[in-house]
C-alpha cells in the first residue's frame, strides 16, 4: 500500500467521533465531493484526503487544495454518478415549459388583426403548443446527454 492510503485509512480509524465508519467508507480518496458549511456556503470538488479533524479537497478547475475543518461542516455529500433518464424528463419539462412560455408569447406579440385572421388566442395557442413540442424534444435529447447529478448525503452535523 502506498503511504497516502495507509494515512486514509488511519485517519478513518481515528474519526469515529465525528463521522460515522459507515459515513467515512463513502469518502474516498478521489471522490467527487459536495460540503457545506456552518454559515450554508457549498463548495464541490475532489476529495485528496480526509484526517481526524480536516477534509482535504481539490477546490474548482485551477487544482487549488481546501483545507476544511470537518466540525465547521453541517453536510458531505458524494456523487453517485449522473443519472441519464432523471436528465431527460428533468430538461424535458423545463424545455417544455420554456418552449410553450417563449412561442406563445411570441404567438401573442405578433397576432394581428384582419379579415380571415385567426384570433389572438389561437396565434398564442399554436404558438405555445409548437414551442412545447420544440422545447420537449430538445430538452429532453439535452438532458439525456448531459444527465443530472446523483448525491448521497454521508453526514450531516448534528444540531
Amino acid at each position: 500500500m502506498r503511504f497516502p492510503t495507509v494515512l486514509f485509512l488511519v485517519s478513518l480509524i481515528t474519526l469515529p467521533s465525528v463521522i460515522s465508519a459507515q459515513q467515512a467508507s463513502a469518502l474516498h480518496n478521489g471522490a467527487k465531493i459536495e460540503v457545506t458549511d456552518r454559515s450554508g456556503h457549498r463548495n464541490t470538488g475532489i476529495l485528496q484526503s480526509l484526517s481526524s479533524d480536516s477534509l482535504y479537497q481539490f477546490a474548482g478547475k485551477d487544482g487549488r487544495v481546501s483545507v476544511l475543518p470537518v466540525s465547521s461542516l453541517t453536510l458531505i455529500r458524494v456523487s453517485r454518478g449522473r443519472n441519464h433518464a432523471v436528465g431527460a424528463i428533468k430538461y424535458g419539462l423545463i424545455g417544455t415549459a420554456v418552449g410553450a412560455l417563449g412561442l406563445g408569447a411570441l404567438g401573442a406579440v405578433l397576432h394581428k388583426d384582419g379579415p380571415g385572421s385567426m384570433s389572438q388566442g389561437d396565434d398564442v395557442g399554436i404558438g405555445a403548443f409548437l414551442g412545447g413540442i420544440g422545447g420537449l424534444t430538445i430538452g429532453t435529447v439535452v438532458g439525456a446527454a448531459v444527465g443530472t447529478e446523483k448525491w448521497e448525503r454521508v453526514y450531516v452535523a448534528e444540531h
